[in-house]
């Protein structure tokens, strides 16, 4: 054998092998993105499965709140078996419902925004997580002026992915109220506005020693959030809430939507 032959067979085996690991790479990589989807699947499956059961285990029924006003949907509501309820999850503040949408969750509190960030009620690992008020509401949806509830917006379509859709003006008009129910009483979460804001936004509030800082956090809403026709008067002395979400408009983009909240009979 000649050394150009020889050279030219060396040649071909380096690039056979190299064509050899560059398959191997390429199938692991497939193996890899594989499992991650299965997982991920699983992991909404598992978060699905355990909500239905927790809808049951509390024993959320649909009621009619009354005549109300505005749409037919502000009528609606739900029952909460709260005395066994709470006995088995304490952190449990409340339970979000909306006609003719997916959520229909328990809204938890820890110590921290970490704990059911990807955590079910029962503690175990879970994509979906669970719906959680913010640590530093120190007195959620009774004293504080401004309440958070964070939730992930699912590709599944669950949880708070539907919260982007506030800022679709058939949307709103569709879906102008939610219902919360808590141990203590209940409520309408009448919407009244929608905007998107970073992660480290100061609209994250807490802090509101008196009627003026409260007015000026209402005219920022109604400065920069995105507004609409919702027949909604909200007052320095109301309550309010924020449920945010991730969205991808840009880097820790997030969809807020304001409500205010407007107690209803048990």
């Amino acid at each position: 054998m000649s050394r150009t032959t020889d050279r030219q067979s060396r040649t071909r085996k380096r690039k056979n092998l190299i064509l050899d690991i560059l398959i191997v790479l390429l199938v692991l990589v497939m193996v890899f993105c594989g499992v991650r989807i299965i997982q991920a699947l699983y992991s909404y499956h598992t978060g699905t499965k355990a909500y239905h059961a927790l809808q049951k285990e509390a024993g959320v029924t649909e009621k009619k709140t009354g005549t109300g006003s505005g749409s037919g949907s502000s009528e609606d509501g739900i029952r909460v078996n709260w005395s066994k309820f709470n006995r088995k999850y304490p952190d449990v503040k409340a339970w979000l419902w909306q006609k003719d949408t997916v959520i229909n969750y328990p809204v938890a509190q820890s110590s921290d925004n970490a704990y059911y960030l990807h955590r079910l009620l029962n503690g175990k690992w879970n994509g979906k997580g669970t719906l959680f008020i913010d640590f530093r509401n120190t007195h959620p949806f009774t004293k504080d002026f401004l309440t958070i509830i964070y939730g992930h917006r699912m590709r599944d379509g669950s949880m708070f992915w539907t919260l982007a859709d506030y800022r679709k003006e058939a949307y709103r008009k569709e879906h102008p109220d939610m219902f919360l129910s808590t141990p203590k009483g209940n409520y309408r979460l009448r919407i009244f506005a929608a905007d998107t804001i970073p992660a480290n936004s100061p609209k994250y509030q807490f802090d509101f020693p008196g009627a003026d800082s409260r007015r000026t956090y209402l005219r920022w809403i109604r400065a920069h959030a995105d507004m609409y026709d919702s027949g909604v008067s909200v007052k320095a002395r109301d309550h309010i809430v924020m449920l945010s979400t991730c969205t991808y408009e840009f880097d820790n983009a997030r969809a807020v939507v304001f409500a205010k909240l407007e107690p209803v009979s048990k």
